[in-house]
Protein backbone atom coordinates (compact mmCIF):
# COMPACT_ATOMS: atom_id res chain seq x y z
CA UNK A 1 0.00 0.00 0.00
CA UNK A 2 3.06 1.82 0.67
CA UNK A 3 4.27 1.76 -2.62
CA UNK A 4 1.34 2.57 -4.09
CA UNK A 5 1.06 5.60 -2.54
CA UNK A 6 4.17 7.29 -3.67
CA UNK A 7 3.44 6.05 -7.17
CA UNK A 8 0.36 7.98 -6.81
CA UNK A 9 -1.46 4.92 -7.42
CA UNK A 10 -4.38 5.90 -4.96
CA UNK A 11 -7.22 2.73 -5.85
CA UNK A 12 -4.68 0.13 -5.58
CA UNK A 13 -3.13 1.86 -2.25
CA UNK A 14 -6.94 1.65 -1.13
CA UNK A 15 -7.13 -1.81 -2.01
CA UNK A 16 -4.15 -2.53 -0.37
CA UNK A 17 -5.11 -0.89 2.97
CA UNK A 18 -8.23 -2.52 2.46
CA UNK A 19 -7.19 -5.90 2.43
CA UNK A 20 -4.93 -5.41 5.34
CA UNK A 21 -7.76 -4.64 7.43
CA UNK A 22 -9.55 -7.78 6.60
CA UNK A 23 -6.56 -9.24 8.24
CA UNK A 24 -6.29 -6.71 11.21
CA UNK A 25 -9.08 -4.81 11.73
CA UNK A 26 -7.74 -1.94 14.23
CA UNK A 27 -4.54 -1.88 12.28
CA UNK A 28 -4.20 1.88 13.02
CA UNK A 29 -1.68 2.86 9.95
CA UNK A 30 -3.86 0.79 7.37
CA UNK A 31 -7.12 2.68 9.27
CA UNK A 32 -4.99 6.09 7.75
CA UNK A 33 -3.67 5.39 4.81
CA UNK A 34 -7.41 3.67 3.94
CA UNK A 35 -8.50 7.38 4.88
CA UNK A 36 -5.89 9.35 3.01
CA UNK A 37 -6.57 7.11 -0.28
CA UNK A 38 -10.16 7.80 -0.15
CA UNK A 39 -9.66 11.29 0.45
CA UNK A 40 -6.92 11.45 -2.55
CA UNK A 41 -9.49 8.88 -4.68
CA UNK A 42 -12.42 11.43 -3.85
CA UNK A 43 -9.97 14.97 -5.11
CA UNK A 44 -8.96 12.87 -8.10
CA UNK A 45 -12.70 12.60 -9.16
CA UNK A 46 -13.43 16.11 -8.10
CA UNK A 47 -10.85 17.34 -10.34
CA UNK A 48 -11.84 14.88 -13.32
CA UNK A 49 -15.62 16.17 -13.20
CA UNK A 50 -13.61 20.11 -13.54
CA UNK A 51 -11.94 19.28 -16.26
CA UNK A 52 -14.76 17.84 -18.17
CA UNK A 53 -16.75 20.36 -17.24
CA UNK A 54 -13.83 22.99 -18.45
CA UNK A 55 -13.53 21.14 -21.58
CA UNK A 56 -17.19 20.81 -22.46
CA UNK A 57 -17.57 24.28 -22.23
CA UNK A 58 -13.88 24.68 -23.89
CA UNK A 59 -15.54 22.60 -26.64
CA UNK A 60 -18.72 24.39 -26.75
CA UNK A 61 -16.87 28.24 -27.32
CA UNK A 62 -15.17 26.57 -29.76
CA UNK A 63 -17.93 25.45 -31.85
CA UNK A 64 -19.45 29.16 -31.49
CA UNK A 65 -16.36 30.92 -32.40
CA UNK A 66 -16.57 28.70 -35.55
CA UNK A 67 -19.96 29.24 -36.22
CA UNK A 68 -18.75 32.89 -36.08
CA UNK A 69 -15.23 32.46 -38.65
CA UNK A 70 -17.39 30.74 -40.77
CA UNK A 71 -20.45 33.26 -41.16
CA UNK A 72 -19.85 34.50 -45.29
CA UNK A 73 -19.69 38.16 -45.54
CA UNK A 74 -22.35 39.82 -48.19
CA UNK A 75 -19.89 41.02 -50.61
CA UNK A 76 -21.18 44.06 -53.26
CA UNK A 77 -21.81 41.58 -56.43
CA UNK A 78 -24.99 39.75 -54.64
CA UNK A 79 -22.43 36.64 -53.88
CA UNK A 80 -20.86 35.47 -50.85
CA UNK A 81 -17.59 34.61 -49.88
CA UNK A 82 -16.62 31.86 -47.36
CA UNK A 83 -13.11 33.15 -47.12
CA UNK A 84 -13.33 35.78 -43.88
CA UNK A 85 -16.27 36.77 -41.73
CA UNK A 86 -17.21 39.92 -41.02
CA UNK A 87 -15.14 42.31 -39.09
CA UNK A 88 -17.98 42.75 -36.49
CA UNK A 89 -17.24 39.12 -35.85
CA UNK A 90 -14.16 38.33 -35.47
CA UNK A 91 -13.11 40.40 -32.06
CA UNK A 92 -16.25 37.69 -30.78
CA UNK A 93 -14.88 34.58 -32.03
CA UNK A 94 -11.23 35.46 -30.64
CA UNK A 95 -12.77 36.00 -27.19
CA UNK A 96 -14.88 32.65 -27.37
CA UNK A 97 -11.53 30.95 -28.36
CA UNK A 98 -9.07 33.02 -25.91
CA UNK A 99 -11.65 31.54 -23.33
CA UNK A 100 -11.63 27.88 -24.60
CA UNK A 101 -7.96 27.62 -24.65
CA UNK A 102 -7.49 29.21 -20.74
CA UNK A 103 -9.97 26.68 -19.51
CA UNK A 104 -8.48 23.65 -21.82
CA UNK A 105 -4.95 24.82 -23.01
CA UNK A 106 -4.53 20.91 -23.27
CA UNK A 107 -7.22 20.82 -26.07
CA UNK A 108 -5.60 21.29 -29.68
CA UNK A 109 -8.71 22.26 -31.77
CA UNK A 110 -9.23 25.51 -29.57
CA UNK A 111 -5.91 26.80 -30.70
CA UNK A 112 -6.17 25.63 -34.18
CA UNK A 113 -9.26 27.59 -34.60
CA UNK A 114 -7.77 30.34 -32.90
CA UNK A 115 -4.42 30.57 -34.70
CA UNK A 116 -7.36 30.61 -37.76
CA UNK A 117 -8.87 33.95 -36.35
CA UNK A 118 -5.58 35.96 -35.56
CA UNK A 119 -4.46 34.65 -39.36
CA UNK A 120 -7.94 36.46 -40.13
CA UNK A 121 -6.82 39.42 -38.62
CA UNK A 122 -3.45 39.32 -40.09
CA UNK A 123 -1.71 38.84 -37.03
CA UNK A 124 0.34 35.93 -38.26
CA UNK A 125 2.96 35.68 -35.41
CA UNK A 126 0.14 34.55 -32.82
CA UNK A 127 -1.44 32.56 -35.46
CA UNK A 128 1.82 30.41 -36.36
CA UNK A 129 1.92 30.33 -32.20
CA UNK A 130 -1.64 28.94 -31.73
CA UNK A 131 -0.61 26.67 -34.78
CA UNK A 132 2.73 25.82 -33.53
CA UNK A 133 0.56 24.72 -30.49
CA UNK A 134 -2.32 22.59 -31.92
CA UNK A 135 0.29 20.48 -33.55
CA UNK A 136 2.49 20.02 -30.57
CA UNK A 137 -0.90 18.64 -28.94
CA UNK A 138 -2.09 16.88 -31.84
CA UNK A 139 0.33 16.28 -34.47
CA UNK A 140 -1.98 14.33 -36.82
CA UNK A 141 -4.13 17.25 -37.14
CA UNK A 142 -3.63 18.09 -40.73
CA UNK A 143 -5.79 21.60 -40.49
CA UNK A 144 -2.94 22.88 -38.22
CA UNK A 145 -0.30 22.12 -40.55
CA UNK A 146 -2.42 23.40 -43.81
CA UNK A 147 -3.11 26.34 -42.36
CA UNK A 148 0.84 26.98 -40.56
CA UNK A 149 2.25 26.35 -44.22
CA UNK A 150 -0.11 29.42 -45.86
CA UNK A 151 1.38 31.70 -43.84
CA UNK A 152 4.78 30.25 -44.26
CA UNK A 153 3.60 30.36 -47.81
CA UNK A 154 2.39 33.97 -47.66
CA UNK A 155 5.48 34.76 -45.86
CA UNK A 156 7.71 32.98 -48.83
CA UNK A 157 9.32 30.52 -46.30
CA UNK A 158 9.31 28.09 -49.31
CA UNK A 159 10.97 24.82 -47.55
CA UNK A 160 8.36 24.89 -44.37
CA UNK A 161 5.31 25.57 -46.34
CA UNK A 162 6.24 22.54 -48.60
CA UNK A 163 7.21 20.90 -45.24
CA UNK A 164 3.80 21.84 -43.69
CA UNK A 165 1.52 20.76 -46.92
CA UNK A 166 3.57 17.33 -46.83
CA UNK A 167 2.63 17.07 -43.10
CA UNK A 168 -0.84 18.02 -43.90
CA UNK A 169 -1.25 15.44 -46.87
CA UNK A 170 0.41 12.57 -44.96
CA UNK A 171 -2.13 12.66 -42.76
CA UNK A 172 -5.28 13.62 -45.07
CA UNK A 173 -3.52 12.30 -48.72
CA UNK A 174 -6.94 13.56 -50.29
CA UNK A 175 -6.43 17.65 -48.75
CA UNK A 176 -6.83 19.67 -51.94
CA UNK A 177 -6.01 22.53 -50.05
CA UNK A 178 -3.01 21.09 -49.00
CA UNK A 179 -2.14 19.15 -52.16
CA UNK A 180 -2.69 23.00 -53.83
CA UNK A 181 -0.35 24.63 -51.55
CA UNK A 182 2.43 22.37 -52.67
CA UNK A 183 1.76 22.89 -56.20
CA UNK A 184 1.86 26.54 -55.98
CA UNK A 185 4.89 26.34 -53.55
CA UNK A 186 6.74 24.43 -56.30
CA UNK A 187 5.95 27.08 -58.62
CA UNK A 188 7.14 29.68 -56.96
CA UNK A 189 10.43 27.59 -56.76
CA UNK A 190 10.66 27.50 -60.54
CA UNK A 191 10.12 23.58 -59.88
CA UNK A 192 7.35 23.25 -62.75
CA UNK A 193 7.58 19.76 -63.30
CA UNK A 194 7.25 18.53 -59.34
CA UNK A 195 4.25 21.21 -59.17
CA UNK A 196 3.01 19.49 -62.71
CA UNK A 197 3.45 16.05 -60.54
CA UNK A 198 0.84 16.75 -57.61
CA UNK A 199 -1.46 18.90 -60.16
CA UNK A 200 -2.05 15.30 -61.62
CA UNK A 201 -2.71 13.69 -58.35
CA UNK A 202 -4.88 16.60 -57.48
CA UNK A 203 -6.77 15.96 -61.03
CA UNK A 204 -6.77 11.73 -60.05
CA UNK A 205 -8.03 12.39 -56.32
CA UNK A 206 -10.51 14.94 -57.40
CA UNK A 207 -11.87 14.18 -61.38
CA UNK A 208 -14.99 16.41 -60.54
CA UNK A 209 -13.10 19.68 -59.35
CA UNK A 210 -13.01 22.65 -61.84
CA UNK A 211 -10.58 24.41 -60.28
CA UNK A 212 -8.37 21.26 -60.61
CA UNK A 213 -8.60 21.10 -64.50
CA UNK A 214 -7.67 25.12 -64.39
CA UNK A 215 -4.78 24.76 -62.02
CA UNK A 216 -3.12 22.25 -64.38
CA UNK A 217 -3.79 23.68 -67.46
CA UNK A 218 -1.86 26.96 -65.89
CA UNK A 219 0.85 24.39 -65.50
CA UNK A 220 1.06 22.80 -68.82
CA UNK A 221 0.65 26.56 -70.37
CA UNK A 222 3.82 27.85 -68.67
CA UNK A 223 5.40 24.31 -69.77
CA UNK A 224 4.70 24.93 -73.32
CA UNK A 225 1.69 22.11 -73.48
CA UNK A 226 -0.87 24.07 -75.44
CA UNK A 227 -3.08 21.35 -76.74
CA UNK A 228 -2.81 19.60 -73.29
CA UNK A 229 -4.03 22.69 -71.51
CA UNK A 230 -6.63 23.40 -73.93
CA UNK A 231 -8.25 19.65 -72.98
CA UNK A 232 -8.06 20.47 -69.06
CA UNK A 233 -9.89 23.86 -69.73
CA UNK A 234 -12.77 22.47 -72.16
CA UNK A 235 -12.69 19.36 -69.36
CA UNK A 236 -13.06 22.43 -66.66
CA UNK A 237 -15.86 23.88 -68.67
CA UNK A 238 -17.71 20.77 -68.96
CA UNK A 239 -17.76 20.29 -65.44
CA UNK A 240 -19.14 23.74 -64.79
CA UNK A 241 -19.80 25.43 -67.98
CA UNK A 242 -20.85 28.91 -66.36
CA UNK A 243 -17.12 28.79 -64.70
CA UNK A 244 -15.95 32.96 -66.52
CA UNK A 245 -12.06 32.22 -65.61
CA UNK A 246 -12.30 28.71 -67.83
CA UNK A 247 -13.72 30.48 -71.06
CA UNK A 248 -10.88 33.48 -70.37
CA UNK A 249 -7.96 31.22 -70.02
CA UNK A 250 -8.91 28.48 -73.36
CA UNK A 251 -9.60 32.02 -75.01
CA UNK A 252 -5.54 33.06 -74.32
CA UNK A 253 -4.58 29.48 -75.32
CA UNK A 254 -6.95 29.87 -78.65
CA UNK A 255 -4.92 32.85 -79.43
CA UNK A 256 -1.68 31.60 -78.96
CA UNK A 257 -2.37 29.01 -81.59
CA UNK A 258 -3.48 31.28 -84.27
CA UNK A 259 -7.25 30.14 -83.44
CA UNK A 260 -8.48 33.91 -82.94
CA UNK A 261 -12.47 33.32 -83.89
CA UNK A 262 -12.73 30.90 -81.43
CA UNK A 263 -11.05 32.71 -78.80
CA UNK A 264 -13.01 36.00 -79.00
CA UNK A 265 -16.26 33.32 -78.97
CA UNK A 266 -14.37 32.69 -75.52
CA UNK A 267 -13.90 35.92 -74.47
CA UNK A 268 -17.53 36.77 -75.13
CA UNK A 269 -19.02 33.54 -73.42
CA UNK A 270 -16.55 34.62 -70.21
CA UNK A 271 -18.11 38.17 -70.04
CA UNK A 272 -21.35 36.59 -70.32
CA UNK A 273 -20.94 34.47 -67.43
CA UNK A 274 -18.52 36.67 -65.30
CA UNK A 275 -20.50 39.02 -62.60
CA UNK A 276 -20.26 42.86 -63.22
CA UNK A 277 -17.50 42.41 -60.38
CA UNK A 278 -15.11 39.77 -62.44
CA UNK A 279 -11.61 41.33 -61.70
CA UNK A 280 -10.23 40.39 -65.34
CA UNK A 281 -13.95 42.42 -66.98
CA UNK A 282 -11.81 45.15 -68.10
CA UNK A 283 -9.08 43.40 -69.67
CA UNK A 284 -11.18 41.16 -71.55
CA UNK A 285 -13.60 43.74 -72.95
CA UNK A 286 -10.82 45.57 -74.38
CA UNK A 287 -9.66 42.54 -76.19
CA UNK A 288 -13.15 41.84 -77.33
CA UNK A 289 -13.49 45.72 -78.31
CA UNK A 290 -10.03 45.41 -80.20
Amino acid sequence: AALRERENRWDSARDAYRTVLTLERTHPAARIGLQRAEENLAEQERRAKERARLEQEALQETEEARALLEQPTNQPSGRRSDSSPPSSSLPQAIAFLESAVRKAPHLAVPHLHLGRAYALQNNDDRALQEFDQAIRLQSTLSQASLERGKIRSKRREWKTAFEDFSAALATNPLMAEARTGRVRVSEAQGDLERALADADELVRTHPCSVMSFCLRAELLERLGKIAKALEDCTRAIGLEPRFPNAYAHRARLRQQEGNNAEALADYQRALSQAPPTWQPRQSVERIVED
